[in-house]
């Protein structure tokens, strides 16, 4: 792991400390701050688990971007937008390749969705 600034003035890390570090390590396995975001690494004393959080917003999902996004997609888009302060949850990004369900879902997401109406574990389960 490499905790380094994103356009840091130093142009940190070095190649020549990254070609160093390949000589022990495959480097598609060294994570950067700079590249990665923030990295977390958890242990029960046992296991370690290692995320980051670019990986965390990486979709599993092939999905349309909202710059990408044409048709009836778009339309979706705006209005979860709209719904939701400028953004629109992944969890709706991850159904926009078949429009009509991600629309059967965006209708029915206020019953599901809305504060309160169900637990953050009930959220969580839905979204994994």
């Amino acid at each position: 792991m490499i905790s380094v600034g994103a356009g840091n003035p130093f142009g940190h890390p070095d190649k020549r400390t990254l070609a160093r570090i390949g000589q022990y390590v495959d480097t598609d396995k060294v994570l950067s701050t700079d590249e990665n975001g923030q990295i977390v690494i958890e242990t029960d004393g046992k296991t370690m688990w290692v995320r980051s959080e670019r990986s965390l917003r990486m979709p599993r999902i092939a999905w349309v971007e909202e710059a990408e996004a044409t048709g009836k997609i778009a339309e979706l888009y705006e209005s979860a937008c709209e719904r939701n302060n400028g953004r629109i949850p992944e969890i709706l990004r991850t159904m926009n390749l078949c429009p009509d369900f991600f629309a059967a879902v965006y209708d029915a997401s206020p019953l599901h969705f809305s504060d309160g109406a169900l637990t953050q574990a009930q959220h969580e389960m839905i979204a994994s």
